[in-house]
């Protein structure tokens, strides 16, 4: 089984990098949106619910042909793959009036940015120009160095809150980038906001170090269906899995006896209809314990992780959390 690498373009990354978060959206405490911007809103939802789906598809269908030559190098290497940069993906919005918008599709598992300018087309609005970056990139305003350790892996914080506070943090540091003010750039000059970008070879660095943060997440999800030593993982998942889509979450909490108090409570209550759309986004897998992680294909941002212990060729299920990012995201706001 070949591994998804980008081992060949290695080198070229490394100029600006240390080697070493979909449906709903953001658009700022309070907003009121006038009709263009809620088509151009909409339009952005649809794009989002397609790419989740068929990043190829949905690129192909909303990105316009300039803005898709900038991608030659990418696209070869993520050919196949932009759904796993979207699939897990939450997004953030900021307008520029009332026909322009820079949203920012988040993967908080690869802890990559699709950066994208929509303006109108036609009768509708598409994607004008775009870039892909690693999160460290938008979190440090576009100045390098940039490391390409996953955010969430920087902290002894439980995974998936790790997973929501990165994309709180990089949701919230686009927000603050490109907020209104005096000196706000045009929209075609929004890279000036965000300095790297500005430099061509630290920029195909960005796109290049990006692919390569997809990548370890791609492997990890690789290793997870055909890695022998994680048989035991695989299948714990899927009765799991099976389980909870037939209704019996009573069998699974007597072997995830370690779940808290107020996720049982969330499972028995508003999960059980959404098990079905339920895919696994990301693994990470460590000695005597593996997570899984999974993402509902119905809604964007709703994130569960699969606790397991693992000894003598067993591998049980100890504990289930929820995280629902939106609602972290709000509660975070308030404070």
């Amino acid at each position: 089984m070949k591994r998804f690498s980008l081992s060949n373009i290695v080198v070229a990354a490394t100029c600006a990098f240390v080697l070493v978060w979909g449906g709903g959206c953001t658009t700022g405490p309070g907003a009121k949106l006038n009709p263009r911007q809620q088509m151009l809103l909409d339009t952005v939802d649809k794009f989002h619910r397609l790419a989740r789906t068929d990043g190829e598809v949905a690129l192909k269908r909303y990105q316009t042909p300039e803005s898709a030559g900038q991608f030659e190098t990418a696209l070869g290497a993520l050919e196949g793959h932009w759904v796993d940069v979207f699939r897990p993906s939450v997004y953030g919005v900021r307008f520029f009036g009332s026909d322009e918008a820079l949203v920012l599709f988040y993967n908080p598992w690869s802890d990559i940015g699709f950066i994208a300018l929509w303006q109108p087309v036609g009768q509708t609005f598409g994607i004008t120009d775009a870039e892909l970056v690693p999160g460290d990139c938008i979190r440090k305003r576009g100045v390098p160095p940039f490391k390409l350790l996953r955010h969430w892996r920087r902290t002894d914080e439980a995974p998936l809150l790790a997973v929501c506070e990165s994309a709180y943090q990089t949701l919230e540091a686009f927000r603050q980038t490109f907020s209104r003010s005096k000196d706000k750039p045009p929209p075609a000059q929004w890279r000036t906001r965000l300095p790297v970008l500005q430099n061509p070879e630290l920029r195909e660095g960005c796109i290049l170090g990006a692919g390569m943060m997809l990548s370890i997440t791609i492997d990890g999800l690789r290793d997870y269906r055909h890695d022998e030593k994680l048989s035991p993982v695989r299948k714990a998942t899927a009765a799991a899995l099976a389980q909870l889509r037939r209704g019996d979450l009573a069998e699974v909490l007597r072997s995830a006896d370690e779940t808290g108090k107020s996720t049982r409570e969330e499972l028995a209550g508003e999960m059980p209809d959404k098990w079905g759309g339920m895919q696994i986004v990301a693994t990470l897998d460590l000695e005597g314990r593996t997570f899984v992680f999974l993402d509902s294909s119905d809604q964007a941002g709703l994130f569960v992780s699969f606790f397991f212990r693992k000894a003598s060729g067993r591998a049980d299920l100890k504990r289930i959390d929820v995280m629902n990012f939106w609602m972290y995201s709000a509660a975070k706001s308030r404070r």
